[in-house]
């Protein structure tokens, strides 16, 4: 066939897949094309030679122009473009029309800014650029780019493409509107920043950077707009850069020199756009006020030299005062807008850096490094501090001034030492992974460092003191616990050698000892440090002070860590009172002991508390910190752990994946929370099915574990326990039951068998001895667990646990009425708590409603699966392997009710479910199989029956043993028995009386 114009919008279709391919993928592309329509082809690779060229794409663009002219003589908008409706015109700019439009398909709900291109527009090269703005989208992901999200040619043969709608204001507007101070302003550029450095990572130049193209939304985050200019980066002579501007499409009071004369940009071209930008939020005016109407207007500005410093223009109606942009903004601002684009910031990211940098009063990157410039940086950080500290020293100073006016050198060289103190601090402080995003391999920097200063500091005790101190927060926060204790020992030592026992100096660091030796798991010791800080705190600044608060709050983790949940509640409650009363409340503080209560929440089962308190921990840190930084991490796994105990176990797989992905940037490869996110990752996956997804993560964990804190650790233990479930969910039960046994023994040797975590793994135990077959050993371990619980306080939810357990083996026992009263016991347990899982409910109404059906008690039974299920679907639980069991369950109880249709489809669900979670060959799906079989049974399909009764049970016996009771069920079916299953019996002679008795009503 020929390709006429009419075939341009397959050209077009073909071009654009051939354009974003590898080279190999565009031969195999172009080849396919060929075979079928030599002439498309043609078409196609003179449009990619094209592309590749400095040519203007668009005037070979055949047909084009002529069907928009067609257009433009109607200018109609039909009322469905694609999939979308058309609702209204947003507005009009640049080459395009945009509308506002809404999923018209019914596929699902959406609004989005569909822009069409514009009749009169119809030149090739405008076009050409509407159609690169299109493929520059699709390469853009990120949340403060408005993407795309489809795109085509309406009927009349015009480009169009729907984006993300942003309901927002502009960026100036914005800040008007909310009368935003300098902090929130910086903040907001340093949003923007970031989104054009991503565009800049993806190898692309916005090219028109503007306020209005940078809308805010009602959240408060900005969102960057119209890449109708932008262009592709390509690698050049080392350098990445663009050979044209494309007709020099621009704003002029945001267009770099470069871009005014027409020269190859660059991204130093959207850094300068960025400083114009911000020059306008602070000061209320452009860089070239009054000139910026042409580009030769600017142009001819620009050529007579850069903008005057925002410090110098004072304006009465300024946004910012002009005292507050001298220094730093007044360096920003002019190396983003240097005439030399040499000499600008590399890129957006540095620009963003240096921001923040201001933000947090460190030292700039575009500032000259001199000590100077450094300590009173340092001083600015500290602004609060060192007022307290120059009045404590007034009288030494007094004291000896006669003195230090006799030894000027040695004044001179004491107030060198100082600054150097200072600097070194903060640069050892820098290495601590909870600073920021810099660079945190610095292990072996430490080290030499270390022994270092033991031989040079040997005349510098204090120093040598606040040095051994630093280096021991930051070989803690490197989980290096051994280098950590010997530091805060050496602290310890030196300042009780300065200052005396009792010396308050000696708190800070007794934290930092306990904190280190609870890590190690020595929590008899760490008790004794952190209350030794208690009293000194409360002696030198009174029971109702910050630090005491922050001594509780460390007290409060430890008795946790005991199990002692209602006295750790009682401490953190009084930490939270004292940071509260505080006359300037440390945000990140609160935010600190808000983790630390929602921790303790879900841990005693109240989980909509601590959802609560995690959120407004991680308001507090996004706010304090941005998105990159462990504290935010951190509180999004805790999202992700509450939601997992909700039963959403696919929901928070990516909470945990958005977690691990900052650690992993400022944490080493081997770090606690690495282990510890990557831990819940695992679980995550084991909870959808994915076993063999979870199983390599897990041992990689247990490994990193031991070769950090050894063979016999709390971290070990959890990582066992979920490592022996796991085995146990596979039908390895002999695996499951040896590493439970270690699991056991350890939390036996490190906190005792009656901590909370002991009990409940004592609990897995007993689970995973019955299911191996040995109920004698099961109903011990279980039984025991639940005594030890009855005595503990706040264990409600475990003793319905280890009751449903007991139960559960009864049943297997064969000895009914035992097991339905300990699932009523259970039961009752339940009834009175008002937070609990809904997985943990529903496995209990199971369980029960198992054992309902086992005793001939159908309607009950099919009580208690009904509220399983209805516990599940509230919870959005229906993917869960839990929802599989209910379905059968609903199934077995129908059965016995004679409700053949309610047990056939529920049945069939619960064995689609399990072959999705497990596969064919796994024993639950065998189960699955085996209530289906039940169902055939009892309609008479006897063959059907036979069959797949017989290909479950040879399943069952390879996985479970030819002792399982389910194989035993499967060996009643198959010889047509009439004696009662532990699992499914035949109905009783009641339930076919109530069932009668309600058909004729």
């Amino acid at each position: 066939m020929n390709t006429q114009d009419s075939d341009w919008p397959r050209a077009l279709a073909w071009f654009e897949r051939a354009a974003d391919a590898t080279p190999a993928e565009r031969r195999r592309l172009l080849d396919e094309l060929g075979s079928d329509d030599p002439a498309l082809r043609a078409h196609v690779q003179r449009l990619l030679a094209l592309d590749a060229s400095d040519s203007d794409l668009g005037a070979d663009v055949v047909g084009w122009r002529e069907r928009l002219i067609e257009a433009a003589g109607e200018e109609t908008v039909p009322a469905r473009i694609g999939a979308w409706r058309i609702v209204r015109e947003l507005g009009q700019g640049g080459m395009g029309r945009v509308f506002l439009a809404e999923r018209a398909d019914g596929e699902y709900e959406q609004q989005v800014a569909l822009k069409l291109i514009r009749g009169e527009f119809t030149s090739d090269t405008a076009v050409a650029r509407f159609l690169a703005e299109r493929r520059i989208l699709a390469r853009l992901d990120h949340p403060s780019i408005a993407s795309l999200v489809d795109g085509g040619v309406d009927a009349d043969g015009r480009p169009w493409f729907a984006m993300q709608y942003v309901e927002g204001i502009a960026l100036p507007d914005h800040c008007t509107r909310h009368a935003l101070g300098l902090e929130a302003r910086l903040k907001l550029v340093v949003a923007v920043c970031e989104a054009v450095a991503y565009a800049h990572r993806q190898l692309v130049v916005h090219c028109d950077l503007k306020p209005s193209n940078v809308l805010v939304d009602n959240h408060g985050q900005p969102r960057l707009l119209d890449f109708g200019i932008a262009r592709l980066l390509e690698p050049r002579g080392g350098e990445r850069q663009i050979t044209q501007t494309q007709a020099r499409a621009l704003t002029p009071g945001y267009a770099a020199p470069e871009q005014l004369a027409g020269e190859p940009v660059s991204v130093a071209t959207d850094v300068y756009a960025l400083g114009a930008m911000l020059y306008e939020l602070l000061t209320g005016v452009r860089p070239y006020a009054g000139s910026d109407a042409t580009p030769v207007a600017v142009a001819v500005a620009q050529a007579k030299g850069e903008p005057r410093a925002p410090s110098r223009i004072d304006r009465p109606d300024a946004p910012v005062a002009a005292r507050k942009l001298r220094g730093d903004l007044d360096l920003i601002v002019g190396t983003a807008l240097r005439h030399d684009s040499a000499r600008r910031y590399p890129g957006a990211d540095a620009l963003a850096d240096d921001l923040r940098r201001r933000l947090t009063d460190r030292p700039l990157h575009a500032h000259r490094d001199s000590i100077t410039y450094r300590l009173r940086k340092f001083l600015l950080r500290h602004r609060m501090a060192v007022p307290l500290v120059v009045l404590a020293l007034t009288g030494l100073i007094a004291a000896t001034v006669f003195a230090l006016h006799q030894t000027g050198v040695a004044w001179r060289q004491a107030a060198e030492a100082n600054a150097v103190r200072d600097f070194l601090v903060g640069m050892f402080r820098s290495a601590d992974p909870r600073a920021g995003k810099g660079s945190i391999d610095t292990r072996a920097l430490i080290d030499r460092s270390r022994h270092e200063l033991d031989r040079a500091l040997q005349a510098q005790p204090e120093l040598a003191t606040g040095f051994a101190e630093v280096l021991g927060h930051v070989y803690r926060d490197l989980a290096a616990y051994d280098d950590a204790a010997t530091m805060f020992g050496r602290a310890l030592t030196l300042t009780e050698r300065r200052y005396g026992s009792q010396a308050p100096q000696l708190a800070p660091i007794l934290r930092g000892l306990a904190a280190t030796d609870a890590e190690r798991g020595n929590l008899d010791a760490a008790s004794k440090e952190a209350e030794r800080a208690r009293v000194l705190d409360t002696r030198a600044y009174g029971d109702s002070s910050a630090e005491v608060g922050a001594d509780l709050a460390q007290l409060a983790d430890l008795a946790q860590r005991r199990g002692d949940l209602p006295g750790s509640q009682e401490l953190l409650a009084q930490a939270l009172q004292r940071t509260h009363a505080a006359k300037s409340p440390d945000a990140a503080r609160v935010a600190t002991l808000l983790n630390q209560r929602a921790n303790l929440e879900a841990e005693r089962g109240m989980l909509d508390d601590a959802e609560h308190d995690t959120r407004d921990a991680l308001s507090l840190f996004r706010t304090r910190s941005g998105d990159d930084s462990l504290d935010v991490a951190e509180n999004l796994i805790n999202l992700g752990v509450l939601r997992m105990r909700r039963g959403d176990a696919a929901g928070a797989e990516p909470q945990f994946r958005q977690g691990i992905a900052v650690y992993r940037r400022l944490l080493p490869a081997e770090h606690p929370l690495v282990a510890d996110a990557l831990t819940d990752l695992a679980r995550s996956l084991d909870r959808q099915g994915k076993a063999d997804q979870a199983q390599p993560i897990y041992l990689d964990v247990l490994t990193m574990q031991r070769h950090l804190f050894g063979d016999v650790h709390p971290d070990v233990a959890t990582t066992l326990n979920n490592l022996a479930v796991l085995y146990a969910s596979k039908g390895d039960y002999a695996k499951a039951r040896t590493a439970m046994q270690q699991v056991v023994d350890i939390w036996a040797r490190t906190a005792g068998l009656t901590h909370p975590q002991a009990m409940a793994s004592r609990g897995n135990l007993g689970v995973i001895e019955r299911e191996q077959g040995d109920y004698k050993a099961a109903w011990s371990t279980l039984e025991a667990a639940l005594n030890d619980y009855r005595a503990q306080p706040d264990s409600t939810a475990r003793q319905a646990y280890c009751l449903d357990q007991l139960g559960i083996t009864a049943r297997y026992l064969g000895q009914l009425q035992q097991a339905l009263e300990l699932h009523r016991q259970a039961d009752a347990l339940r009834i009175g708590l008002q937070q609990l899982n809904p997985i943990e409910k529903a496995a209990g109404l199971i369980a029960y409603s198992l054992a309902e059906s086992a005793a001939n008690s159908g309607f009950s039974a099919k009580q208690h699966a009904d509220a399983a299920i209805a516990t599940l679907e509230q919870a959005h639980a229906t993917a869960d392997a839990r929802y599989a069991e209910a379905l059968l369950a609903r199934a077995r109880a129908a059965l016995l009710l004679s409700d053949t249709r309610s047990a056939s489809a529920n049945a069939g669900k619960a064995l689609a479910l399990r072959q999705h979670l497990y596969g064919s060959e796994d024993w639950r799906t065998a189960e699955a199989q085996l209530v289906a079989a039940e169902v055939d049974r009892s309609e008479h399909r006897w063959s059907d029956a036979v069959a797949k009764t017989r290909a479950a049970r040879a399943v069952l016996v390879a996985k479970r043993g030819p002792g399982n009771p389910l194989v035993h069920e499967a060996d009643r079916v198959l010889q047509g028995s009439d004696r009662p299953s532990p699992l499914t019996p035949r109905r009783g002679r009641r339930d076919r009386l109530q069932q009668r008795g309600r058909d004729v009503r």
